[in-house]
């Protein structure tokens, strides 16, 4: 009987393995059927008559189990209550200080816009006070012109045979002189003609004299130097202006075409 018993559990096991969680109420429920009735065959539809049996007999009622809820939700609701009742008291006290505290935050937000509005215009200021003389982005044309002030600029087109070099467009932010220079193999050769020093403004139509002729044909250079103080153009000690945006010198070419006759 016993090992008959165990075999009868184990087949059950088999069939149905989540039964194994409840053995104690399987092993009751099966020895009283098999008291009752002797020979039991052990298959599929055993099995399912057991498991209902089990979930009707021993499963305890629905009702009979605490819910989980009631073990959360109950405190829960006691926190709640203790919240609504403390909010009011604390509302009530915090709109006391609100009305000094806005002001005081908005007038340090505008005391720090102001400070460092002030930092940058005392940048600004030591950054023209430190420029170079060299530089080609120096200062405006003056300073009651309103107009955005694009730096050092020349214009020059083709020119005619002859010794006099017509530049349409100086702009110059620091004084300085238009220099045109001979073409020798794409770079520039030996110095043909220099302005007279100009200021730092925009001149329309220089006209720079030659040491010689210009010839029919070929190319020449013209470029701008600030002056290094003596009012003098020197090649070796004036600056050359470069381009602020690509960082090369600031120099044209133009080429020469026949002159119109008279």
């Amino acid at each position: 009987m016993p090992d008959t018993f165990e075999h009868m559990i184990e087949d059950i096991y088999t069939l149905e393995p989540t039964l194994r969680e409840q053995d104690a109420e399987v092993r009751a429920l099966v020895s009283s059927l098999v008291s009752a009735k002797p020979v039991v065959a052990v298959d599929d539809t055993f099995v399912q008559s057991l498991r209902r049996e089990l979930l009707t007999k021993v499963v305890p009622a629905p009702k009979a189990i605490p819910s989980p809820w009631m073990m959360y939700l109950a405190p829960l609701g006691a926190m709640a209550v203790l919240i609504l009742m403390l909010i009011p008291g604390y509302l009530s006290h915090n709109t006391v200080e609100l009305p000094t505290a806005a002001p005081e935050i908005m007038n340090t937000e505008l005391q720090m816009d102001a400070d460092d509005g002030a930092a940058d215009m005392n940048m600004k200021q030591r950054s023209a006070d430190v420029a170079p003389e060299g530089a080609s982005m120096m200062m405006a044309p003056g300073e009651e012109s309103d107009e955005a002030f694009v730096g050092d600029m020349l214009i020059v087109s083709d020119q005619v045979e002859g010794r006099v070099v017509e530049v349409a467009t100086v702009t110059l932010t620091a004084p300085g002189f238009v220099v045109v220079q001979a073409d020798t193999e794409g770079v520039p050769g030996a110095v043909l003609g220099v302005s007279p020093m100009l200021f730092a403004e925009t001149v329309d139509l220089v006209e720079i004299p030659l040491t010689s002729a210009l010839k029919r044909g070929q190319t020449y250079f013209v470029s701008l130097y600030h002056d290094d103080g003596d009012g003098v153009f020197v090649i070796e000690t004036d600056f050359p202006v470069f381009d602020v945006y690509s960082g090369a010198q600031l120099m044209f070419m133009f080429g020469v075409y026949d002159a119109m006759p008279q």
